[in-house]
């Protein structure tokens, strides 16, 4: 599976677990909203019925601050989320930058061996020269050798300064790559938290329906969704 593959799965996944989070939280809130308004108290309730009746408000008060937690947390990281996939694209494009970089870098290197072959080449056509005529001319020699040698000496810290760029890049690239993986971690761990706090929930639910149904027939019956 390639990278690019992996992210696109990764984004799918987290889709996914966004869509199910809220469609659940919707369906808690509506839940919750028609019990408060169907859990009214009653003349005829004895006092283990209206306690019962606090127990739920307040199981309703706790479900509605998790609710607002996960809200917020879920927000924050689909933030940290979007910014890892912002850092993961600019690492793509750094990583392209940096091919580009070694290609030149290949390219001034090639240009810097052809300068060095010729200046090697230069340098014995002057001693053959040398060789032929009285007196040497020595200086027009070292005049002749020295731009082929400062030519040189430049390419070669232009291509040490786009090395350690590309390195750069590559170290870039590869710490956004971990940041993206970080994230679809989380959004694991909170759809983990989201499956149980919704069976806890469902687990109030079923206790409420079991204490409903167990209720003596003369009292005035409650009504819950």
């Amino acid at each position: 599976m390639t990278r690019h593959q992996e992210q696109q799965r990764a984004q799918d996944a987290t889709d996914a677990t966004d869509r199910d989070f809220h469609d659940m939280l919707w369906a808690a809130e509506q839940r919750d909203r028609a019990a408060g308004e169907t859990d009214c108290p009653a003349d005829t309730d004895s006092q283990a019925q209206a306690l019962s009746r606090q127990l739920r408000a307040v199981d309703r008060e706790h479900n509605q601050w998790d609710r607002a937690a996960l809200r917020n947390a879920w927000i924050q990281m689909r933030k940290d989320q979007t910014a890892a996939q912002t850092d993961a694209a600019a690492a793509q494009q750094d990583r392209l930058q940096a091919q580009r970089d070694r290609q030149a870098s290949a390219d001034d290197r090639t240009a810097a061996q052809a300068d060095r072959l010729a200046a090697q080449a230069d340098r014995e056509q002057a001693i053959v020269e040398d060789q032929q005529r009285q007196p040497p001319w020595r200086d027009e020699i070292a005049h002749d050798d020295l731009p082929s040698s400062a030519r040189t000496s430049q390419r070669n810290r232009a291509v040490h300064d786009m090395r350690q760029q590309a390195e750069e890049a590559v170290r870039r690239g590869e710490q956004a790559h971990h940041d993206a993986v970080a994230a679809h971690h989380r959004v694991e761990q909170m759809a983990q938290r989201l499956s149980d706090i919704q069976a806890r929930w469902q687990r109030t639910i079923d206790s409420d329906e079991q204490a409903t149904s167990q209720r003596p027939a003369d009292d005035e019956p409650e009504h819950f969704q």
